[in-house]
């Protein structure tokens, strides 16, 4: 769990407690979230006091944990190679080194979806309910081979994980940027 006071971040221990030092005095907002989305996120004010340390008890209600099936058409500009999906939750490849760095997705972190014998691919992850998911289908990481929508953009989709479990049916218009905004590849 991460939480944050004052803009000052830190991780809890597996018992769930964590320490903060140097937080100016008064009153602020505390902030617990789950990395994995697994709990909803904790919010409270403190009251910090000269010379002393405050308690805080977080109580995170769990999110409830759902399978979430993809099953996307894809354009036929590609052929034979492994198209992923890569979201900002742990699921679909996001992890704590991700989201500190600000690096972006690595390949081999995002679930690679199955082709069928129709052409279609599918893949199920589990994940938990309430979080926001944003999402990509990539044939590459994060940034080059990324999905495109009709004017060549990148396309990114998002939606609120639902309480349930939930087939998921999209469509890759293209891999190719447009002349606007065309894909980089350094070597």
């Amino acid at each position: 769990v991460l939480v944050n006071v004052a803009g000052k971040t830190a991780m809890t221990d597996m018992n769930g407690r964590f320490y903060l030092r140097d937080i100016p005095v008064g009153v602020h907002n505390l902030v617990a979230t789950a990395l994995n989305g697994s709990h909803q996120t904790f919010q409270q004010e403190v009251n910090l006091v000269d010379g002393l340390s405050t308690l805080a008890i977080a109580r995170m209600l769990p999110n409830p944990k759902v399978t979430l099936t993809f099953t996307v058409s894809a354009s036929k500009e590609v052929y034979g190679a492994p198209i992923r999906i890569g979201g900002n939750l742990q699921g679909f490849g996001q992890t704590l080194a991700d989201q500190v760095t600000g690096q972006g997705l690595l390949p081999v972190n995002m679930p690679v979806l199955t082709e069928n014998s129709d052409g279609s691919y599918v893949t199920q992850i589990e994940t938990y309910a309430g979080n926001v998911l944003r999402y990509s289908y990539t044939l590459g990481d994060a940034v080059t081979g990324v999905e495109r929508n009709e004017q060549g953009l990148r396309a990114v989709r998002q939606f609120v994980v639902p309480d349930s479990d939930a087939v998921i049916r999209d469509t890759i218009v293209t891999w190719r940027s447009s002349n606007a905004a065309p894909t980089a590849i350094y070597a």
